[in-house]
């Protein structure tokens, strides 16, 4: 009886000193913070048109790594249907996961959305870009014009 008394406690024992190094040094894991899209283009305007344009996402940032690039137009089609334009030559599903894209442009007023996603599929707050081809009419202020305003990338 004695000896079950002796290896209960030291049981306990055991188990106690275990608990207190565990509340000693605990694993912390990190936060994941979602990715930054940090969207640009080689300029802002161009004069001529066709421009060939390049979009770039090279400035993104994440606490870990970013794995996908995805590049939307957020250009409304000119006939006031739904949907956005693609630029001209580009498939539907344009442009592949990368983070710089050139695309060639029409005249218009093109802008274009960035979403980014990290390493634990954690994707962030899109960031845009405008672009003006050639000499395009122009939206009278406060008409609203094509897409998202207010962009935090912007070039």
């Amino acid at each position: 009886m004695r000896l079950t008394r002796m290896s209960r406690s030291l049981g306990l024992s055991i188990a106690a000193a275990a608990l207190l190094a565990c509340r000693k040094n605990p694993v912390v894991q990190p936060a994941n913070h979602p990715p930054q899209a940090v969207a640009r283009t080689d300029a802002s305007e161009y004069p001529a048109a066709p421009a060939m344009v390049k979009l770039d996402a090279t400035g993104s940032t994440d606490d870990g790594a970013i794995v996908t690039y995805q590049w939307f137009s957020a250009t409304e089609k000119p006939d006031g249907e739904g949907g956005r334009l693609v630029p001209e030559g580009q498939s539907v599903n344009w442009p592949d996961d990368t983070a710089t894209v050139n695309v060639q442009l029409p005249e218009g007023i093109w802008t274009f959305g960035l979403w980014v996603t990290d390493d634990l599929g954690v994707t962030g707050v899109p960031d845009y870009v405008t672009v003006i081809v050639g000499d395009p009419p122009r939206p009278e202020a406060g008409s609203g014009g094509g897409g998202p305003a207010g962009g935090a990338g912007g070039s």
